[in-house]
Order: C-alpha cells, then sequence, then structure tokens
C-alpha cells in the first residue's frame, strides 16, 4: 500500500471524518519535511497534515517525540494531534481503564502520525528571517518554550547526549562512514571525530545555572515557524529534536539558521559556501534578538547583560555547527548514489557545517 493510500486510510478513520468516502480523499505532497515524508489530506471540508516518521539512525527516541508532541499540543504550543499511525503489524489495543492514548505510551511504536491543518497559517521563508519584527516575534516565542515545564523529558543537556550518540556511532563502523562518503564526493577529514570528542568532553564540564537551562527546540530553521497571516501569531512545528539544552544553543542554532537556505536548487545544501560572515547575523544583529528575548516578560535589560548574554550564546554556535554536521554525516550514509542537482547534498552539508565546526574550534585555540 503506497503512502497515499495509507493516509487516506488513516484520515477515514478518524471520528471527525466518518461521513468521508475514503475515495473522495485527496492526498497532495507537502513539501518541508527533511527527515519525515508530509501530505496535506483534503475531502469535504476537512483537511489534516499526514506525517509518515522517517528513518533517524537511531537519534530519535520516538516515543519521546510522541509525547512531548502531545504535551506541547495540549498546552495549544503546537498543531493539535488527531491521531497516530501504526503499521498493520502493530496496531494497538485499546487502552486499559479506559485512559485516552494521549494519557500514557503508546502500546506500539507509531510510523506516523495526523495532525491538525493549520488553515490560513502560512510556513516561513528564507526572507522572513531577515525580517526584524518576524524575528523579533520568533525570539519571544522561543523564550515562552524555554519557560515551559515539560514532564515527558529528562531535565538534562540533550545536544550532549546526541553528540556522543552520533559520535559512537560513527566510530563503531571503523572509518567506513568515511569511505563511504568519499565515494559521493565527501572531501571532508575524518579527524573531525577526535576534536569532536575533546569538544564535547570540555562542554560538559561546565556548570549551568538552574535559569540557563530550558525546554528548547533546537531545530528553528524557517520551515519549522508557521505564522497565521491574519494575527500574525506564531507557532513552531516538529519536535524531533526538541529537548531541555542550555537556552543559548536555541538562540546559536537560531542565528546559524538564518544563514540557510533550503530552498530548491539553492546553495545545493542550504547554506552559502563556506558557511561564514556573509550570511551569519551582525554582531548588531545578535544584540536585537538578545535584547528582544530578555525583554518579552516586561523586563529592562542593561547593554551588560546583553553582552554577556550574547557571548555565552556564540560559546554555542560551534556546538550546533557539529551536531548538523554529524547529522549530516549520518544521514548521508544510507544514500546509496551521488547526489543529483535539485537533491538535498547531506555530504555538501556535513562538509560545510564540520568544517565551521573546526574553523570555529580552531580559533577557540583547541
Amino acid at each position: 500500500m503506497s503512502p497515499e493510500d495509507i493516509a487516506r486510510r488513516e484520515c477515514a478513520r478518524l471520528e471527525t471524518w466518518s461521513d468521508v468516502d475514503q475515495r473522495s480523499i485527496v492526498v497532495d505532497p507537502l513539501k518541508g519535511g527533511m527527515s519525515n515524508s508530509m501530505f496535506v489530506c483534503r475531502s469535504a471540508g476537512n483537511m489534516a497534515v499526514v506525517r509518515f516518521f522517517g528513518q533517524m539512525g537511531g537519534l530519535i527516541d520516538r516515543n519521546e517525540e510522541v509525547q512531548v508532541f502531545l504535551e506541547m499540543s495540549r498546552r495549544r504550543l503546537g498543531p493539535a494531534c488527531l491521531g497516530m499511525i501504526y503499521s498493520d503489524e502493530q496496531q494497538p489495543s485499546p487502552p486499559a481503564s479506559g485512559k485516552a492514548e494521549s494519557e500514557g505510551r503508546p502500546a506500539a511504536l507509531p510510523i506516523g502520525r495526523i495532525e491538525e491543518f493549520l488553515q490560513g497559517w502560512r510556513t516561513l521563508e528564507p526572507s522572513d528571517y531577515r525580517d526584524d519584527v518576524m524575528i523579533g516575534t520568533i525570539v519571544t516565542n522561543m523564550k515562552k518554550w524555554h519557560q515551559t515545564q515539560v514532564q515527558s523529558v529528562t531535565c538534562k543537556p540533550r545536544i550532549l547526549q546526541d553528540l556522543r550518540r552520533m559520535l559512537r556511532k560513527i566510530a563503531s563502523n571503523d572509518g567506513e562512514v568515511f569511505e563511504k562518503l568519499a565515494s559521493l564526493g565527501y572531501e571532508g577529514k575524518a579527524d573531525v571525530v577526535g576534536q569532536a570528542t575533546k569538544f564535547v568532553e570540555e562542554y560538559a564540564s561546565m556548570t549551568l545555572r538552574e535559569e540557563e537551562l530550558g525546554f528548547c527546540h533546537n531545530d528553528l530553521q524557517y520551515g519549522n515557524v508557521m505564522v497565521k497571516e491574519s494575527t500574525k501569531e506564531l507557532t513552531f512545528i516538529d519536535f524531533e529534536y526538541s529537548g531541555y539544552n542550555p537556552i543559548y544553543y536555541d538562540m546559536a542554532n537560531f542565528w546559524c539558521e538564518m544563514a540557510a537556505d533550503y530552498t530548491e536548487g539553492v546553495y545545493g545544501c542550504g547554506f552559502h559556501q563556506p558557511l561564514g560572515p556573509e550570511g551569519f547575523p551582525s554582531e548588531e544583529t545578535q544584540r536585537a534578538t538578545v535584547r528582544r528575548y530578555l525583554s518579552a516578560g516586561g523586563e529592562k535589560p542593561s547593554e551588560q547583560e546583553i553582552e554577556r548574554w550574547r557571548m555565552q550564546a556564540l560559546r554555542w554556535v560551534t556546538a550546533s555547527h557539529l551536531f548538523w554536521g554529524l547529522w549530516g554525516l549520518l544521514q548521508a550514509e544510507n544514500v546509496s548514489k551521488p547526489f543529483e542537482e535539485g537533491e538535498f547534498n547531506y555530504v555538501l552539508y556535513a562538509e560545510n557545517r564540520l568544517s565551521a565546526f573546526q574553523r570555529d574550534w580552531g580559533l577557540a585555540g583547541q
């Protein structure tokens, strides 16, 4: 059964779609998901987004991601969850004691999810990340997230756990990853693993105050932010990498994404070549975003506080480069042939982010 057919079947099973003829459901692909396959389903005034989860090589704890999505949906900090999709072999039994699925962990691992279609909303575009008003609204939402207490996940920095997990996976292949990548055109240095290991060890020794750790989105590229045109209200989507982290990391990663353009055919891998000062926000823009973030609750931060916060965030830019560089390597490992024009080039992306990591780590005196 094709993904489109599964999407039709699952939408037809929704209680609110009970009067809909499955054959009448129109299914169209939805662009924007770099790891997942997404579709929009329409019929008789009903609309929904169907998301099929991609293979993430063990990087994503799917049960945890599901629980985070359900919790953020209940708080109206993201789209509503209309239902989970399971393979035919894994259809869960009805929950005991009459509890809804959202009140406990699913009995089986879902392969996808049906989400609310946000009518009247649009996904942001690269130009929105150069709009001062939009940027200010994004960091205001970011702070709201950071102040949210999420019960579904452990309150420990996720970034270091993820980096260790990826490094173990790469190291376990005894260099085969880099041999495979070389056949796809990778020209980066394999010694990045040793450098990355030292980086993680140093950052793990840092002491964070309680207020410096918050629930972060961790992937605020423009495709994961939506705006309601009529009110300019924003919401974040795609919570696969969300979790507790230093709040500076979320801002640092956002700054990196301000240099990105994932439009098909642009730059080949999403970033200017190489990722450098021409794309990264200026010091003036950095201060403006930090000022807006710190004043989101009505506070009036001093210039000294803004500068201290900005410098802390800059320290975590290197971590963003490393995380997404290793992510690109692991994504490319599953590719069987060289990338063609128009495809997202994970190898080029990994080279770009890892070269930025090595450059910044070198500038730091390592």
